[in-house]
């Protein structure tokens, strides 16, 4: 196997142990300094390997200072007129006495409902409850072994009841005082709370634990009898998307964004590549944003006055709405939130931004991305899709609100660079299709129409018909086909797709009269109707329920039945999501709510790796509601595994379990316990522990492998992790000119691939492409339980970052695994900087991935949330080693 270059040579012995023996090649006097860093690391692979592992002398080059690439959040202080709440003006607050879109009451009953009537419980005098008092259980419903672990588990308390403070009365719909507001107003006026009640808004889990029972079930039969009191209101939707490739905004726009002679009431605008420079990916301001805000704002269609809605970009990517001044006080709780796709999910280069709002009653979510490039990665485009779906969470500004996800809106409106092509045909034939307009031929060959058609992506989505031709890639200037060497064949890139009912296409269509770019932009003209509330017919309605309550008030006691309370997942992996159904049944004939409670040291209902969805939900006469429990080990969990793995004296599977309380309202708690083995992987142990197993992981567990090392004085078999030798050789060999390196995320299968080879055997080639060995990397070195640099000398470097001479002398002190692999990682480095022309990589970048990981400070246990880091010190001590 090839060594790295201008490596110095050395001669490797092993004794009969198999311990490994360095003989340094060079014996030149040299000064402490250089005895502890300068030295090549020389080490032996495992016994069953014949491959000399090789580490080179550091290579001397030029870097330059930077800051700590942090991970981009929406800039959203920029532009105070858009996103400033203090800026807008007073009518965002308004007192009427006509209810017209959200209905406002106190805080003391969020839905407007008469809580005097409701007393203190459901519970009729002289029924009886399963718990009698926190920590203790009947038998009646929990096994007897899960019983003996209960009695012995720490009291857990229940949730508060929420209880109804001294004020004045209540207001009604329509009553003198009644308030409206528009809720991203977080101020309270004449008693009123400034949290509008949405009869049509989803209760979500955050909804359901904050609200009395009888609250939840006025809101979930206003719901359901919403027909009654609503009415639809057509509103009109200019979509549009534009990859502009980090240009400056051509001198007028209203080509685009003006080219229907009637006003749109909303215009969700979406551009990618807004900003291409490397300071984006660093710091929040962009002078590009700045140019296209103002080329925006001045191109709007002159028969109408709009306002801000939001604006939000992560790095290039970039999302504003707007909406007619008349309208805008129908506008309400708007939220946002931005998911990046890049490298191990964090690099905004690629994923996307999003906008939620209600308009009138009807909750719309705008979203904008931009997806992986290139003509064969379809797979990883569908899971950008994926990720940006399942990722993308609204919070408001109340904490107390759960978040909200795309799925849970009533019209989603996707735009943006999707970048999917048109395959198996040359580039020639499908020029030559469209210039004669057959676009419906070369739509059987375009990506997004055969995943869509598959199920893989967009499934319950809807796009008009593509009657334009495509819209990538040309020559910037001009409306002709790039001819450069790259040769790429022209493609429907660029696409506008949406979701929900009673959405009608107006017009579909490029706009190839602008030229600034290599993508023309695109745009969807939408007629929407979205629902508004009568306000007398509303009152009706909610007089009806209240009645309803009232009678069906303290006649019954709530009661569920659960399929199972005991929940086991042997031999769970890292990175590897696994998933089992609890089936809730309510037996009784009165509606119920449930919902599972924090311990009494925790904030949470259970550990990291366990989510419960839904974690509270409203059942209604005999309904069964599916509750999904998945455990899934990511790299902060998986730490915690590694420390108890290291204080064992064999590896073996570790095992973790927890009691979850699952309360239902009103009614007695019902227990369920939940047991996880955890697999060992070489993600997520420790480097002492791995520089002494000479066997794979798997292997060794099999074994039940002891330990070769109790204290200090022992020697580890290898140097180095054999793992970490395997990743970073294959990028030597493989990876020192790929274009993009670690700037590109690997495929998740890949990803788990990777994972199973290094654990399962010491393979000749790992596989999976470049970009998937790289990530794995940054994944092996976040996961480790102590970092490279060991956490009790983080201060210590950080002190001595101001002066290089005490780096090296503070890495000199490190554990010998923990120096070694410090100086193997660095030299590396420093390589693959030799080769920035063809891999695009430079110091800056490269820092702001690896300092983060290599240097990572103390965790409060009690919350699990890191320390903040000095970014600054973290790369000045980064940056002599790289020298």
């Amino acid at each position: 196997m090839l060594s790295l270059s201008e490596a110095s040579e050395a001669v490797v012995t092993s004794d009969k142990e198999g311990d490994c023996q360095c003989e340094m090649a060079s014996t030149a006097k040299r000064t402490p300094q250089q005895d502890c860093i300068e030295d090549p690391l020389v080490f032996s692979a495992p016994s069953h390997s014949r491959s000399t592992l090789v580490v080179p002398k550091f290579l001397k080059e030029d870097l330059l200072c930077f800051e700590d690439l942090p991970v981009v959040q929406p800039t959203g202080d920029r532009v105070p007129e858009l996103r400033d709440q203090q800026d807008l003006p007073d009518a965002v607050a308004i007192q009427t006495n006509a209810v017209q879109n959200n209905l406002c009451v106190p805080e003391a009953d969020l839905l407007g409902l008469n809580l005097a009537s409701q007393g203190s419980s459901f519970l009729p005098s002289g029924s009886s409850l399963a718990c009698t008092s926190p920590g203790t259980c009947s038998g009646e419903s929990v096994s007897p072994s899960l019983r003996s672990r209960i009695l012995r588990s720490p009291k857990r308390t229940r949730r508060p009841v929420l209880q109804k403070p001294e004020s004045g009365p209540i207001p009604r719909p329509g009553d003198a005082g009644d308030c409206r507001f528009i809720k991203i107003n977080q101020k309270k006026k004449d008693g009123c709370s400034t949290i509008p009640f949405t009869p049509l808004s989803p209760l979500g889990p955050g909804d359901i634990c904050h609200l009395s029972q009888r609250d939840v079930f006025a809101r979930h039969s206003l719901a359901q009898r919403a027909h009654e009191f609503t009415s639809n209101t057509d509103v009109r939707f200019f979509v549009g998307s534009w990859n502009v490739n980090g240009r400056s905004p051509p001198e007028n726009l209203k080509a685009w964004l003006s080219c229907d002679p009637r006003p749109p009431d909303v215009y969700c605008i979406g551009f990618q590549e807004l900003d291409l420079s490397k300071e984006a990916f660093v710091f929040q301001e962009s002078f590009r944003e700045k140019e296209w805000l103002a080329a925006i704002s001045s191109a709007l269609h002159p028969l109408a006055t709009y306002g801000p809605v939001r604006l939000v970009r992560l790095v290039g990517m970039m999302l504003l709405v707007f909406i007619r001044k008349d309208l805008e006080t129908k506008v309400s709780n708007t939220m946002f939130d931005s998911v990046g796709t890049g490298l191990m999910g964090r690099m905004g280069n690629k994923g996307g931004v999003g906008v939620h709002f209600m308009l009138h009653d009807t909750a719309v979510c705008v979203v904008n991305t931009h997806l992986a490039a290139h003509m064969d990665d379809v797979d990883r485009r569908n899971q950008d899709f994926h990720d940006v779906n399942g990722r993308m969470a609204f919070q408001s500004a109340d904490p107390d609100n759960s978040p909200v996800s795309i799925s849970k809106s009533d019209v989603t409106l996707w735009l943006g660079d999707l970048n999917y092509r048109i395959q198996d045909l040359p580039i020639d034939q499908i020029k030559s299709l469209v210039n004669q307009k057959m676009f419906s031929q070369l739509l059987h060959h375009d990506q997004l129409t055969m995943q869509r058609q598959s199920g893989a992506v967009f499934a319950d989505f809807k796009e008009g018909d593509v009657t334009f031709p495509p819209t990538f890639k040309y020559t910037p200037g001009s409306s002709m086909w790039d001819n450069s060497d790259k040769g790429r064949a022209p493609a429907w890139c660029d696409r506008v797709l949406w979701r929900g009912d009673n959405i009608l296409l107006l017009a579909y269509r490029s706009h190839m009269d602008l030229m600034t770019s290599d993508h023309k932009p695109v745009s969807a003209s939408l007629l929407v109707t979205v629902r508004d509330v009568n306000p007398k017919k509303y009152k009706a309605v909610y007089n009806d329920v209240i009645r309803q309550l009232d009678h069906m008030e303290n006649r019954f006691l709530p009661a569920i039945t659960l399929s199972c309370q005991e929940f086991s997942f042997p031999a769970v992996r890292f990175r590897c999501l696994v998933g089992q159904e609890l089936h809730v049944t309510n037996s009784r004939q009165v509606p119920c709510i449930f919902a599972f409670l924090p311990s009494t040291d925790s904030t949470s209902y259970g550990p990291p790796w366990l989510r419960v969805e839904p974690s509270a939900a409203y059942l209604d006469c005999g309904e069964t509601k599916t509750v999904h429990l998945e455990v899934y080990i990511n790299q902060d969990v998986v730490r915690d595994f590694g420390e108890d793995l290291d204080r064992t004296e064999e590896l073996k599977n570790q095992k973790k379990e927890t009691i979850l309380v699952l309360h239902l309202r009103d009614g007695k708690d019902y227990f369920v316990m939940v047991t996880v083995e955890y697999e060992p992987s070489c993600f997520g142990t420790s480097l002492e522990r791995l520089c002494h197993t000479v066997l794979p992981m798997s292997e060794a567990c099999r074994q039940n492998a002891k330990r070769t090392m109790r204290s200090g004085n022992s020697h580890p078999a290898l140097s180095i992790p054999k793992e970490l030798w395997l990743l970073v050789d294959h990028l030597h060999q493989h990876a020192l000119d790929q274009e993009d390196l670690f700037q590109v995320p690997g495929m998740n299968k890949q990803l788990l691939s990777i994972q199973e080879a290094l654990d399962s055997n010491i393979p000749d080639a790992l596989p999976g492409e470049n970009h998937s060995i790289a990530e794995s990397l940054l994944i092996f070195l976040e996961s480790l339980p102590q970092p490279v640099v060991p956490l009790a000398f983080y201060r210590r470097c950080l002190e001595a970052a101001r002066l290089p001479i005490n780096s090296w002398k503070v890495v000199a002190e490190f554990p010998a695994c923990h120096r070694d692999t410090f100086l193997y990682l660095v030299a590396f480095l420093r390589e693959l900087l030799k080769h920035s022309e063809h891999n695009g990589l430079d110091a800056k970048l490269l820092a702001s991935l690896f300092g983060p990981l290599l240097l990572r400070p103390l965790v409060e246990r009690k919350d699990h949330k890191p320390q903040v880091q000095d970014k600054d010190l973290v790369m000045a001590f980064l940056l002599p080693f790289l020298q």
